[in-house]
């Protein structure tokens, strides 16, 4: 499983004449990354063999 990075510079250059868009789509990405962290919480809790796999990219 590989956990991709989200370039919010990107998605900002892409969309930056909507800035109003943007800020909707970060916060729902934001949403989402947390949400992907609380499952992979909570599989690592369970002592799933998941268990290793490093979330590092998200905090970055």
């Amino acid at each position: 499983m590989t956990v991709k990075r989200v370039n919010f510079n990107t998605i900002e250059a892409i969309t930056k004449e909507s800035s109003h868009n943007f800020t909707a789509t970060r916060s729902r990405v934001e949403q989402r990354l947390d949400i992907v962290v609380l499952f992979i919480k909570t599989i690592k809790h369970r002592g799933s063999p998941l268990r290793d796999l490093s979330t590092m990219e998200l905090w970055e």
